[in-house]
């Protein structure tokens, strides 16, 4: 049976590739999309838009209030739009952590209360069930956005108790596989969970003592999970395969030797298949073909960074 479904999932790995091509074929375009400002800020307006990062231009789409510029992570639709919660630093004196959602086509903006003071983070999309997810203290849950009432919620649907990585509510990162059931969560624990959504099940992919593990990623160009991985003075790019969860180094990252955690977001361009990290003012683009790395100068603070792909 175990063998059955290893063909199974290879198989989807391979129809997975053909989509991929079909959708390059069919002029898909790649858009980074974030919220910046010339300088850190705290409970303060950041404006919302699309940079490139080999260049750093940057277009000016919308503003976000009473935001800051440590580390949230941001999801992306299907259609276009664009999700990002409350940063956790300003959650103090609020009533509720809010989402907001940004239409990248029109541009507007709109706020959705979750009834929580919690910080909600952790956001992400699953294509295998068309369901978004996120991170409220020891749980992953699924959500809705609630449009009919007044003001906006968001809904909780389904609670997946038990991850199990401390209330460490500042640098956990997350991802949704492709096709596959699976969400992946890391922190600064040294672990790498995973959820199976199909059976409510959290295991551990991956335990390593005094590393740190960031910016896990889904990439659609090869259906493999990408991750940072901080250890003994070192930044290196990882890749997980969620089939055999074998972790492998691709490069040691040149000119970091700690990645700053609370200042810092990452993207997967799977039309060029790049992983892209930003921090300290710099754009680290990685070349997950021929591991090749280009260093670009930014001159704005970045943070929420996600790819938003698009027919051209």
């Amino acid at each position: 049976m175990k063998k059955v479904s290893l063909i199974i999932i290879c198989l989807l790995i391979l129809f997975e590739s053909c989509k991929h091509a079909k959708q390059l074929d069919n002029g898909m375009m790649f858009h980074l999309y974030g919220y910046a400002n010339d300088s850190y800020v705290f409970n303060d307006k950041v404006d919302f838009g699309e940079v490139d990062p080999k260049t750093s231009i940057w277009s000016y789409k919308a503003n976000l209030l009473k935001f800051s510029l440590v580390f949230n992570q941001a999801v992306s639709f299907p259609n276009g739009e664009y999700l990002i919660s409350t940063p956790y630093d300003i959650l103090n004196g609020m009533d509720s952590c809010q989402l907001f959602r940004i239409n990248t086509i029109n541009n507007i903006v709109d706020s959705f209360n979750t009834n929580s003071k919690h910080a909600i983070h952790g956001l992400m999309y699953s294509p295998t069930y068309h369901r978004t997810y996120a991170i409220e203290e020891d749980s992953i849950f699924e959500f809705i956005l609630n449009e009919q009432t007044q003001p906006k919620t968001m809904n909780k649907v389904k609670n997946y108790p038990g991850l199990h990585l401390g209330n460490v509510i500042n640098n956990i990162s997350s991802t949704a596989h492709g096709y596959l059931p699976y969400l992946y969560v890391a922190n600064s624990d040294s672990t790498i969970r995973k959820l199976d959504v199909s059976t409510g099940i959290y295991s551990n992919i991956y335990t390593e003592d005094s590393s740190v593990y960031s910016g896990i990623r889904y990439n659609s160009h090869d259906s493999m999970i990408y991750i940072l991985r901080s250890k003994k003075g070192q930044v290196e790019l990882m890749k997980l395969n969620p089939i055999t969860n074998i972790l492998s180094k691709i490069l040691a990252i040149s000119g970091i030797s700690q990645l700053n955690t609370q200042y810092y977001s990452t993207a997967i361009n799977f039309i060029s298949n790049e992983y892209v990290l930003y921090m300290d003012n710099y754009f680290y683009i990685i070349n997950l073909d021929n591991h090749n790395m280009e260093t670009r100068v930014s001159n704005k603070i970045y943070q929420g960074l996600i790819g938003v792909n698009t027919v051209n």
